[in-house]
């Protein structure tokens, strides 16, 4: 990995909760700046919420300053954004024979996939990401779950227990990166469903997508589908100013403290399937203008032309000789 220059001590610390929100999100960490909510130094609780920032699979430091080109990036480090080479394995090429309709697809939200994203040497595998968010989701932590409701036209955060578990279809396939004890523990803990074809996620209206060691590689073929995709990450892409939160894609914060409304939200209300149905189509339509092979061509291309350009021995020279 590569480090920049600028460090989280060097900069201003707090809290997005110290924040004053222009929206009204009545508590929940409902995103609203997607750039603010992948910035460490903003958020200094992340250390204990992402394997990446608790038990990377791999970590080589590198400081000084020389360009590092890199698929993905946190907010500390200064690496060279390009398209990851992922996006364009057979696996996670969009084929829209396997993708049904929005009408015919289950009202639910789906993920399914290994517990990569961290190495579990110890108990704390129960804090990565992955792990936190299967958890949530098929109620092992005995948390309770908020929710907003109206009360005779006052919006208010309420408590519950319950979980609408029809609503979600999610569950890790293959536990592994682990030491064996860990993985004994987390075999036990979780329900584990049979591998998964690599298109079962179109059956589902929503599609969540999140890290893993690093990118999600099928992170495009779900934009580029007719369902909806939720997406959680803390990681910088190339495509970060093309794709745009609550436009192309629903943004899901780390904690997850708001997943269970937002899901309620989108499955069980005419404004919230109508929201996902719109969201579902222009990221959809924006993907075929965006992010096809021609376009992740071009931005590499002009990224090696002025990589060269920066790197020219002769550059100083040139410029001079052309006034």
């Amino acid at each position: 990995m590569e480090r920049s220059h600028t460090h989280c001590e060097d900069a201003e610390i707090k809290s997005a909760d110290d924040a004053s929100s222009p929206i009204t999100s009545f508590g929940l960490p409902f995103i609203q700046d997607g750039a603010s909510s992948k910035d460490i130094c903003k958020h200094p609780d992340y250390e204990h919420m992402h394997g990446l920032l608790i038990s990377p699979t791999s970590f080589q430091l590198i400081e000084g300053m020389i360009p590092v080109l890199s698929t993905g990036s946190l907010s500390t480090m200064g690496g060279v954004l390009f398209p990851s080479p992922a996006y364009t394995e057979s696996e996670f090429i969009y084929n829209d024979t396997h993708d049904p309709d929005w009408s015919e697809k289950h009202n639910n939200v789906y993920w399914a996939g290994s517990t990569s994203g961290a190495f579990a040497t110890d108990s704390h595998w129960k804090d990565y990401h992955r792990h936190r968010f299967v958890s949530l989701v098929q109620m092992l932590d005995k948390k309770e779950y908020t929710y907003l409701a109206d009360n005779r036209g006052l919006v208010q955060r309420v408590a519950s227990s319950f979980l609408n578990s029809r609503l979600f279809d999610v569950a890790f396939t293959k536990i592994y990166q682990c030491a064996k004890v860990a993985c004994h523990e987390q075999s036990f803990f979780y329900r584990l469903k049979a591998w998964a074809d690599k298109d079962a996620a179109f059956q589902s209206r929503l599609t969540f997508d999140l890290d893993g060691n690093g990118i999600s590689g099928r992170w495009y073929k779900m934009v580029a589908s007719k369902s909806a995709p939720l997406k959680q990450t803390i990681i910088r892409e190339w495509h970060d100013d093309r794709l745009l939160p609550w436009v192309h894609f629903i943004p899901v914060s780390l904690g997850m403290e708001e997943l269970p409304e937002l899901v309620m939200y989108l499955t069980s209300t005419e404004k919230g399937q109508q929201m996902a149905k719109e969201i579902a189509d222009r990221g959809r339509s924006w993907y075929s203008h965006a992010l096809r092979d021609v376009d992740m061509s071009v931005y590499v291309y002009r990224l090696l032309l002025e990589l060269a350009r920066l790197q020219d021995s002769e550059r100083e020279a040139s410029l001079k000789s052309s006034l």
